[in-house]
């Protein structure tokens, strides 16, 4: 479920790009292919898995969006290659499996699931991903960044 949507909100600023720049038809073609086609793999996923598949279905539904309109949206409304955005995307998950990922590896090798020791876990893994984060921001939001952290640090007032 969080993984559909991450994968949801991904697509949410490019959807938006596309009717802004005055092209509806992309989103609108997709959502009705989608109906033709993701819905009946949505309808197996929930009766073969139930709540898990109902999850799944917004993982392929993202997918789909991915493969059928973001290389339009990309070279028709943004202007960059659909293989840069692939490639920013990508670089997203890399970390976020490095992060959360690999702490649970190490919750499953430790077989420890104690409530105290998974939010010890999850702590570690989003401050890391948040330091990862950091460096994967432009420099121009990192400027930005940084002037917001000194604006509001204490001691200006």
């Amino acid at each position: 479920l969080c993984i559909g949507f991450y994968m949801t909100g991904t697509l949410t600023i490019p959807n938006n790009i596309s009717f802004v720049v005055g092209k509806p038809k992309i989103v609108a073609r997709q959502n009705l292919l989608a109906i033709l086609i993701v819905l009946p793999v949505t309808i197996l996923c929930i009766r073969r898995w139930g709540l898990v598949g109902a999850s799944l279905s917004m993982v392929v539904y993202s997918l789909f969006c991915y493969f059928y309109s973001m290389p339009r949206i990309c070279s028709e409304c943004i202007g960059m290659s659909a293989r840069k955005w692939y490639f920013h995307i990508l670089r997203i998950y890399c970390l976020i499996g490095a992060t959360y990922g690999v702490a649970y590896i190490i919750m499953n090798l430790i077989n420890d699931f104690r409530v105290y020791s998974l939010l010890i876990a999850y702590s570690i893994s989003t401050v890391l991903l948040l330091i990862g984060s950091y460096y994967l921001i432009g420099d121009e939001l990192r400027r930005t960044t940084a002037r917001f952290y000194y604006s509001i640090r204490p001691g200006r007032i």
